[in-house]
């Protein structure tokens, strides 16, 4: 897969490489991408998540965020939403609680790499920050139905959905730092200059094993939006 990804990203396809990327966290949790992304929690089945769903609690980000902020608050709304046990919502906050919760900025420079030569594209700089709550140096992921151990990986990618239009991509990890700093070089085309005239775009910061924590920022070059 990730052969896959690196040929995709070599031609410039953004629809392939998040398709790939999307395939990764499947494989990963041993479920679909349209499965509830709480499935990967242990004790967590079908009916415990439509009962979470019912109350309006399954969305995977904002119980990691609650876990980590106010564990007995979070074991109280599993238990009680949930209609689990004391043990097994015990163990599901607990699992929550070191969940990945990521934030992501980008700030965009209006200056422009200058071509070194007339073959060489002129490049917009941009730089994609990106932190981690509840760091721990070297800690694996949670993928239970996984084979083997992991280690947590994350993908900051830009482009264009709609154009189908890779326009940048890295590899990061958390294993040593809790925040980290990427900066990607955005190809201008012929007419732009600047931020202000390049067609927007988007940046996503995308795991390699969990579904449903991704993060998104869009209409890159006008008014940015998080998702």
């Amino acid at each position: 897969l990730q052969a896959m990804i690196d040929v995709a990203a070599e031609e410039g396809w953004l629809t392939p490489v998040l398709n790939c990327t999307m395939l990764l966290q499947m494989l990963s949790q041993g479920m679909w991408n349209t499965d509830s992304p709480i499935l990967c929690l242990p004790h967590v089945n079908e009916t415990v998540a439509e009962k979470l769903a019912a109350s309006k609690n399954d969305h995977l980000p904002k119980l990691v965020t609650l876990a980590q902020s106010d564990f007995s608050q979070a074991l109280h709304t599993i238990k009680r939403s949930g209609g689990l046990a004391h043990k097994k919502a015990a163990a599901v906050a607990k699992v929550l609680s070191s969940l990945p919760q990521v934030t992501m900025d980008v700030s965009i420079q209006d200056r422009v790499l200058r071509k070194n030569s007339p073959a060489e594209i002129s490049k917009l700089g941009v730089t994609v920050a990106v932190a981690r709550s509840k760091f721990k140096r070297n800690a694996n992921a949670f993928c239970p139905r996984f084979p083997k151990v992991k280690q947590e990986g994350w993908y900051v990618i830009a482009g264009r959905k709609d154009a189908n239009e890779l326009l940048a991509l890295k590899r990061l990890t958390f294993q040593k730092k809790a925040n980290l700093s990427v900066k990607l070089d955005i190809p201008l085309s012929e007419g732009e200059t600047s931020s202000h005239n390049i067609k927007p775009f988007e940046v996503y910061l995308i795991s390699d094993c969990y579904l449903g924590l991704d993060k998104k920022k869009q209409n890159l070059g006008g008014q940015s939006q998080e998702k």
